[in-house]
């Protein structure tokens, strides 16, 4: 049995749990989870946290949308500076196409996805976002 995340924690509950590092970008490193081979840990290098802030944000603004969702990474937890994400962990990704994804989602380099459990195609980062359309596109209520 897997242990469970909480949706918020502290900085320090999680340096415990930050394994081998898998990944690297601009402004975050990305480390296996200590204990859960299905997540990953996302430690933003520097401040301000906004990739991971935005990632948290947009993921739980698609609550009640599963099509939508089904596109991104799911996002388990963000500890309360917003230094670290713990996300869902995606495989490399074959040479399938990819699907579309919402005008949102500006850095479509191809490894920002990946392969979930079930076969599916998702964006593993999204912290990079335009919503200048979706703002234009807004109605006034």
């Amino acid at each position: 049995m897997t242990a469970p995340i909480p949706i918020l924690f502290s900085d320090d509950d999680l340096h415990p749990f930050i394994g081998e590092q898998v990944g690297i970008g601009v402004n975050r490193t990305v480390y296996r989870h200590n204990g859960r081979d299905d997540v990953v840990i996302k430690v933003q290098n520097r401040l301000p946290c906004r990739a991971n802030f935005t990632e948290w944000l947009l993921w739980n603004q698609m609550h009640g949308q599963p099509a939508l969702r089904a596109l991104f990474a799911r996002v388990w937890g963000l500890s309360d500076s917003g230094r670290y994400l713990v996300m869902e962990r995606l495989l490399s990704l074959d040479e399938r196409p990819l699907p579309p994804f919402p005008a949102f989602v500006i850095d479509r380099k191809r490894e920002n996805y990946g392969l979930s459990v079930d076969g599916l195609i998702k964006c593993l980062d999204y912290g990079d976002i335009s919503l200048s359309d979706t703002l234009v596109k807004a109605d006034l209520i």
